[in-house]
C-alpha cells in the first residue's frame, strides 16, 4: 500500500490539518482544528472532495431570529431543554420525557400535538406485550440507529452529506424502531447486504430503499457537491482530471489524465471492469 499524502498543515474550508489521527481499518484519518477551536478527527478522503469543512459549527450559524424560542416550555409529557439544530429550515429542540428519555423534535410537531412523548406514550397504550422489542443488540438496529443520527444528529461526521443536504427519516420510523424493522424484513433485509435509497437524493422512506451489495451501492451514490467535473468518479487535481472506484468500499485510484474525457473513459472502463464482472462482494 502507498504512503499517504502528508496532509499536515493543510487547510480545508475552516479545518486545519494538525496530526496523524488513528486509522480506521484502511481509511486514514487526520486531527484537524476548526477556527471555531473545535477538534475533530477526519478522514482524508472527505476533507480532499470537501465532504467536511468544519467541525461541525457551520451547521449551527444559522441566525436564530427566525425561530420561536420554547425553551422551558411543556409539551404533552415533553419538556423542552434547548435548541438542537436546524430539520428543514425548522427548529429542532432537545426535550426530556417525563419517563426520562431524551429526544429531539421539530418545534412545530410539539406546538401542533404532533409530538407528546419520545414514543413511551404509545407503548403505555399498547401494554406490556409491546414494551420492549429485544433487538436492541442486532445489526438492524443499530443501523437504525445510525440513520438517525445521520439525519438528525448535526455533530455527526456524515450529517452534512445527509441531515444537512435534507435527507430525512419517515416519521412512522422515527417514532419506533417495530415499523422500521418490519418494512426492512419486507424489503429484503440479509446480514451481508447493505442499505441504500433508490434514489440517493431521497428519504429514508417506504418505496425508496432496498439492500444490496457494496458494489451495487457504490454505482448508486450521487454525484458529490464538491465534484466540478459532472462526471462521477472524476476529479480535479490541480490541472489534472483524477478518476478513481470504489470497489468493496476501497477507493482505487485509475490515474490522473489531461483531458476530462481520457479520465471518463478510464472510469467507464474501470466500472466494466470492476462493477460489471464482480458480483461478489
Amino acid at each position: 500500500m502507498s504512503k499517504p499524502d502528508n496532509l499536515i498543515g493543510n487547510k480545508y474550508g475552516k479545518l486545519t490539518v494538525v496530526n496523524k489521527a488513528e486509522n480506521r481499518g484502511k481509511t486514514v484519518y487526520w486531527s484537524c482544528e476548526c477556527e471555531c477551536g473545535g477538534i475533530k478527527e477526519i478522514s482524508g478522503n472527505n476533507l480532499k472532495i470537501g465532504d467536511t469543512k468544519s467541525c461541525g459549527c457551520l451547521i449551527k450559524e444559522i441566525d436564530n431570529a427566525n425561530f420561536i424560542d420554547i425553551s422551558g416550555k411543556k409539551y404533552g409529557k415533553l419538556t423542552v431543554l434547548s435548541k438542537a439544530g436546524i430539520h428543514e429550515k425548522r427548529a429542532l429542540w432537545n426535550c426530556i420525557c417525563e419517563c426520562g428519555n431524551k429526544i429531539a423534535v421539530v418545534g412545530k410537531y410539539l406546538r401542533n400535538g404532533s409530538t407528546v412523548s419520545c414514543g413511551c406514550y404509545k407503548k403505555d397504550i399498547l401494554g406490556n406485550s409491546r414494551r420492549t422489542h429485544g433487538r436492541s443488540q442486532t445489526r438492524l438496529y443499530k443501523i437504525w440507529k445510525d440513520i438517525k443520527k445521520r439525519c438528525y444528529n448535526p455533530n455527526h461526521e456524515s450529517y452534512e452529506r445527509y441531515g444537512g443536504s435534507g435527507v430525512k427519516m419517515h416519521d412512522d420510523w422515527i417514532e419506533g424502531y417495530e415499523k422500521f424493522h418490519d418494512c426492512m424484513i419486507d424489503s429484503g433485509y440479509s446480514d451481508c447486504l447493505s442499505i441504500d435509497r433508490i434514489d440517493p437524493y431521497g428519504n429514508y422512506e417506504p418505496g425508496n430503499i432496498r439492500w444490496t451489495t457494496a458494489t451495487e451501492q457504490a454505482r448508486n451514490t450521487r454525484l458529490s457537491r464538491a465534484n466540478k467535473t459532472g462526471v462521477k468518479g472524476v476529479s480535479m487535481r490541480g490541472n489534472k482530471y483524477r478518476a478513481y472506484i470504489t470497489v468493496n468500499y476501497e477507493i482505487i485510484r485509475l490515474g490522473d489524465f489531461d483531458t476530462l474525457e481520457s479520465a471518463a473513459k478510464a472510469r467507464k472502463e474501470a466500472e466494466e471492469k470492476y462493477w460489471n464482472n464482480n458480483k461478489a462482494v
